[in-house]
């Protein structure tokens, strides 16, 4: 069964694309074009050829209309030798689809995780790769304003467990409280049970 630290994330960007160009933009040399709509897209990447590719989740920022950036987003607890050869094909097949360039972000659990997925997949002679963009919570920037917690409900409680024990944790948490006030019933539980079940930190778990 899918474990809260493998599905929310992914559910939060299912609910709201936009965090995935959120996480991306708070990530140093990454360029961002210009959008003024951000959707979901198919997770399914099968063309007509016989191999069946389905990612954890797609994004695309589109201005006027128009795509111009396509986010694969890819949730990775443990070391997969075969993510080497998928996650390419995942990036070429979106890319292909909607005719502009495509990122390939790795939501990892931990730092350690992240490093290892930053590594550069080669594809062949003369130096032809693809880059993850492999992110933990860790990676991201706290949020401690209430109002950009009430903005960016999902990116304040990705980021809540990794930074609750920080010099800035009371305002990290009060923060938390009020991006789980603008969600709805359910996925305000939802965010709740999945920041208490990621916490491994003092703070963050006696406040829950």
């Amino acid at each position: 069964m899918p474990s809260y630290e493998h599905e929310v994330p992914l559910h939060m960007i299912r609910q709201r694309p936009h965090l995935a160009v959120d996480i991306l933009r708070a990530v140093d040399n990454v360029d961002i074009p210009a959008h003024d709509q951000v959707i979901t897209g198919s997770e399914n990447l099968t063309t007509l050829h016989p191999a069946e590719l389905n990612c954890d989740g797609a994004v695309v920022a589109k201005l006027n209309g128009k795509a111009v950036l396509g986010i694969i987003a890819e949730q990775q607890q443990q070391h997969d030798p075969d993510k080497q050869f998928s996650w390419p094909a995942y990036v070429a097949t979106f890319r292909h689809r909607l005719k502009c360039d495509v990122a390939l972000l790795v939501l990892c659990v931990n730092q350690a995780a992240a490093e290892r997925f930053r590594t550069p997949i080669r594809l062949g002679p003369p130096g032809s790769v693809v880059c993850p963009v492999a992110v933990c919570p860790a990676d991201l920037p706290p949020v401690t304003d209430p109002e950009e917690a009430r903005r960016y409900p999902e990116l304040a409680v990705l980021t809540t467990p990794a930074h609750a024990d920080s010099p800035r944790g009371e305002e990290v948490l009060r923060a938390f409280c009020e991006a789980l006030e603008v969600l709805d019933r359910e996925n305000g539980k939802l965010y709740h049970d999945y920041a208490k079940s990621v916490s491994h930190v003092v703070s963050l778990a006696s406040f829950l």
